[in-house]
């Protein structure tokens, strides 16, 4: 498969018909640049796989589902199926319109426009939207540590640079995260000795340490 998986990534199932494969592909890739492991069925199975069971088990492991919404959307047999699916187990669930307006549950909820725009930029705008969600499954809590674990992977200054500056805009923070952020930068040299990125992710750690009645404790298991 294109993309490593462990237990800790933050993961994204892509809905999306045969016609825009290089597209959700495309968004997959951009998701890496925030920790985030995008799965793209057209891309991720291998031949030999037995593509359903595969597909299964993504939808029941995915953190979230993002659907491209092109006009042929609703030709597929399985695109509905993947959303459903989503729905019924509670994660949450973006819509990009490209070409096609949701239906059906997704019809009430705003969609995110993503024609013109490049891979990059909806990859960027879906993980905001997702930030700010609030539900049982602490998204935004999940996509934080995702964030964390990326910084620890960051293979230059400028990249360091980048996810800092993403982790500066979490408004979702709490103790354990703090903990996290502070072992990654321990076990991470580079880190500390980068000037700038060391400070401001000092003051991240100060940040992410204060009480707030809007967070609750999210268990290092989660």
């Amino acid at each position: 498969m294109r993309n490593a998986v462990n237990s800790t990534n933050f993961r994204v199932f892509i809905s999306h018909v045969s016609s825009h494969k290089s597209l959700a592909a495309d968004i997959s890739d951009a998701f890496l640049d925030d920790g985030i492991v995008g799965f793209v069925a057209h891309e991720d199975i291998e031949p030999t796989s037995e593509w359903q069971v595969v597909i299964e088990r993504e939808l029941h492991d995915c953190q979230a589902l993002v659907s491209i919404f092109s006009p042929d959307f609703r030709q597929s047999r399985w695109t509905d199926q993947e959303i459903g699916i989503a729905i019924g187990r509670g994660v949450p669930v973006v819509a990009v319109r490209y070409g096609l307006d949701p239906y059906g549950f997704l019809a009430k909820y705003q969609a995110y426009s993503g024609l013109g725009k490049s891979p990059r930029v909806i990859a960027r705008a879906v993980v905001d939207l997702l930030m700010s969600v609030e539900d049982r499954n602490s998204t935004a809590w999940r996509l934080t540590r995702a964030l964390i674990q990326r910084l620890a992977r960051s293979d230059s200054i400028i990249d360091a640079e980048r996810v800092t500056a993403r982790l500066e805009q979490v408004t979702v923070y709490n103790k354990w995260l703090a903990d996290l952020l502070r072992e990654t930068v321990e076990a991470s040299p580079q880190l500390c000795e980068t000037v700038g990125v060391s400070e401001r992710i000092a003051k991240l750690i100060a940040k992410f340490e204060q009480p707030r009645s809007s967070n609750n404790a999210l268990e290092a298991t989660s």
